[in-house]
């Protein structure tokens, strides 16, 4: 089984990945990618993990989903996954401009945590900032370039993510 499903292979999505797997924590194995076009499909495949045309093909597949589609695409995205997203998913969206209450009406019950990486995270020398929806049962963890761990609380309205760490989002208490 897959630790993350990310829907949509595209400059972030796939910056994640490639930023997951150069970390030495992560996998091929660990990540499958779900992405609608074929020449992003091509470039994914380059990192070695699974990638799949259809949403619904990954997003019940590991605990963890990543929301990286356009903010155009996310409402089709929503209607194919929300069948297939197990109860006990946390799902992670770095859509700009997507409110949580869309999110979390989309697929309710399930633990939603927007995420607003900036542009240098695509280089693991960015920040993110964090609004966690409904569900705070959610932590942060952090693991900086230099690859100690630090935990953090995720924080109402928003925490940041300091210099060069890599994010991972993972639910602790299920």
């Amino acid at each position: 089984m897959s630790r993350l499903a990310i829907i949509g292979g595209g400059f972030m999505g796939t910056a994640i990945a490639r930023g997951l797997l150069e970390s030495g924590s992560w996998e091929p194995e660990d990540i499958v990618v779900a992405e609608v076009r074929e020449s992003r499909r091509t470039e994914v495949a380059r990192l070695d993990v699974r990638c799949v045309e259809h949403a619904a093909d990954v997003a019940g597949l590991a605990p963890t989903v990543l929301l990286a589609v356009k903010p155009q695409d996310m409402a089709t995205t929503l209607d194919m996954v929300a069948p297939v997203i197990k109860p006990d998913t946390l799902c992670i969206s770095i859509a700009a401009g997507i409110r949580l209450a869309v999110l979390e009406a989309a697929l309710p019950g399930i633990p939603v945590i927007r995420v607003m990486p900036n542009t240098p995270a695509a280089r693991r020398a960015g920040a993110a900032a964090l609004a966690p929806g409904a569900h705070e049962r959610e932590v942060v963890e952090l693991e900086p370039h230099g690859g100690g761990h630090h935990r953090i609380g995720a924080l109402r309205g928003g925490a940041g993510v300091g210099h060069r760490g890599l994010l991972r989002l993972l639910p602790v208490g299920r």
